[in-house]
């Protein structure tokens, strides 16, 4: 009883948690404007607004995680093809929403953590 109380605690405190974050972001994006930062860069500017708008979203689409993990959007079908068809052993996290195919962005954060490990970092001559 102890172990299922101090689980549901642990839930609320999440979901409270990633309710202030996602409040204290809205309100830092809304006081500092675009323009005070030095992005002359129009192309620059524009993945900039992008990226701000993904990242206040919840849920998040194939090109937003194209944009956000900075790969093709067919790289991202292709890891969820992959997953489907249980290849690999650190499958893309997705979500099936009728025909559409939508990622909890902070889950898919997290994952991108998982992909890099000691074997995997090589170095660039």
């Amino acid at each position: 009883m102890i172990d299922q109380d101090r689980d549901d605690i642990g839930i609320l405190l999440d979901e409270r948690i990633r309710k202030i974050s996602k409040e204290v972001i809205v309100q830092e994006l809304a006081s500092s404007k675009l323009s005070d930062v030095p992005i002359v860069d129009t192309e620059l500017r524009k993945i900039h607004q992008t990226l701000q708008r993904i990242m206040l979203k919840e849920f998040i689409s194939a090109k937003e995680a194209a944009i956000l993990l900075n790969c093709s959007e067919r790289h991202i079908h292709n890891l969820v093809d992959r997953a489907r068809r249980q290849i690999g052993d650190h499958p893309i996290p997705f979500r099936k929403i009728g025909e559409t195919t939508t990622f909890l962005r902070t889950e898919l954060l997290e994952w991108t953590k998982g992909q890099c490990s000691a074997t995997q970092l090589r170095a660039v001559s």
